[in-house]
């Protein structure tokens, strides 16, 4: 056997004998390492900056899978290249950019190859951004437009008032239409809203408030 294969197979074997041995509670850590500190990968950042950071001490292995678990969601297994970074060899995958945002809490990350797992799957808990959205973002007057966003921080069952002058009378805020929407859990809220067939054509800007603060977002809507 090449010394290559044979040292990725000792890492393998020294990876697979740390793992039966961890604690239960092992695998709510953000990073990890083995024994012998060939293979070491993680969790770094906060938000949507968390990256998933995998090391090795060389070359074992040309490519990977990365394996992200969401909250009350199956897995996304997704195989990313192995690159030189120095005189370690490794790969940096930002969570954003390659996995769905499905909602705030526990997020679970598994390194595997060939098979099987580099180690025991690593927690993170990516911090959402405020969100507010309007679909479609053009509508004629008569016609419904979805609003839903993410709150980041209002808790469930609070209020948001969702404010402007394309919206029906329903309530009022600082001299504006107004409607309510209530915080789902994890912070999410969603509702239709009818536009009065009496609106007049033009763009409309659209806010949104929880818990006494703007979320600071101000997506428009054009009523045609």
């Amino acid at each position: 056997m090449p010394a290559s294969r044979a040292r990725a197979a000792a890492v393998f074997a020294a990876v697979a004998l740390a793992s039966a041995v961890l604690p239960a509670g092992s695998s709510a850590a953000s990073r990890y390492c083995s024994s012998s500190g060939d293979v070491c990968f993680g969790a770094f950042g906060v938000g949507h900056s968390s990256v998933l950071r995998l090391t090795l001490a060389a070359r074992y292995f040309g490519s990977y899978e990365l394996c992200v678990r969401g909250p009350a969601r199956g897995a996304i297994c997704r195989s990313f290249a192995i690159r030189r970074s120095g005189s370690e060899y490794g790969s940096t995958v930002r969570w954003a950019a390659s996995f769905p945002d499905v909602g705030a809490g526990t997020y679970r990350a598994r390194w595997r190859q060939g098979g099987r797992s580099l180690g025991p799957a690593i927690a993170f808990h990516p911090i959402r951004r405020p969100a507010l959205r309007v679909s479609p973002s053009s509508v004629r007057a008569g016609g419904w437009v979805h609003l839903s966003g993410y709150t980041a921080g209002c808790p469930t069952g609070e209020l948001v008032t969702l404010i402007s002058g394309a919206f029906p009378p329903i309530h009022d805020f600082a001299g504006l239409p107004a409607v309510y929407a209530r915080v789902f859990d994890g912070g999410d809220f969603g509702l239709h809203v009818r536009i009065p067939s009496t609106r007049r054509r033009g763009a409309y800007t659209v806010s949104a408030r929880c818990g006494g603060g703007n979320l600071g977002l101000f997506p428009r809507l054009r009523v045609r």
